[in-house]
């Protein structure tokens, strides 16, 4: 488990490479909101929301989990979103772009990798979910692809509700849903729709 008294914080690498909005675009989300209010258009509330109350970005972004001096998950993306919220409990930060996730062992060698067209993750507690073409790799070889997935700082576990393959050595199991350890060596795949026998699969 990550220990936050001797983690540091991945925002702070964060923080290093934002741009901060200007007070004109934040006037200006005032006065469009006041004008489309009147339409009460939720959905279309909700956008101006997100394209007008970004307060920071960030190009080409680390964020970096450590343990005892040593990485435990890095994630880079080309471009990452932070959104202030008020209470600052609801605040998260979106990576538009898609973002690549590592996973390091005990001795900082690598486990794994996550790739999505994007995710989004919570300030407070630093779960991220992804979204989009996901794919995950093993330090075995074995390969996953599904459409959305979460990934838990607590409890180090990545989950999917969605319909999920998995490639091995030797066949591809599909099913809907699976969990696994965050280096995805140990997994379940629940409610298995089916097994192929392969002897050279391409991923």
């Amino acid at each position: 488990m990550l220990n936050s008294s001797n983690m540091q914080s991945p925002f702070r690498l964060f923080r290093l490479s934002i741009v901060f909005t200007s007070l004109k675009r934040i006037l200006l989300f005032l006065l469009l909101l006041s004008y489309h209010s009147c339409t009460n258009d939720v959905e279309e509330v909700r956008e101006l929301s997100e394209e007008f109350l970004n307060i920071e970005k960030g190009k080409d972004v680390t964020i970096l989990f450590t343990e005892d001096a040593l990485p435990t998950i890095r994630i880079e993306a080309p471009s990452a979103w932070r959104y202030a919220a008020n209470p600052p409990d609801l605040a998260y930060t979106k990576f538009p772009d898609g973002l690549e996730l590592y996973v390091y062992d005990k001795e900082g060698n690598q486990e794994s990798v996550l790739r999505a067209n994007e995710g989004k993750m919570a300030d407070n507690s630093e779960d991220l979910e992804v979204n989009g073409d996901v794919r995950i790799e093993n330090i075995k070889g074995e390969k996953l692809n599904t459409e959305s997935l979460t990934w838990n700082k607590l409890d180090k576990k990545i989950r999917s509700d969605g319909f999920v393959k998995i490639f091995t050595n030797d066949e591809i199991i599909y099913g809907n849903g699976f969990e696994a350890d965050e280096n995805f060596t140990n997994y379940v795949i629940f409610n298995i729709s089916g097994v192929v026998k392969i002897k050279d699969e391409e991923f």
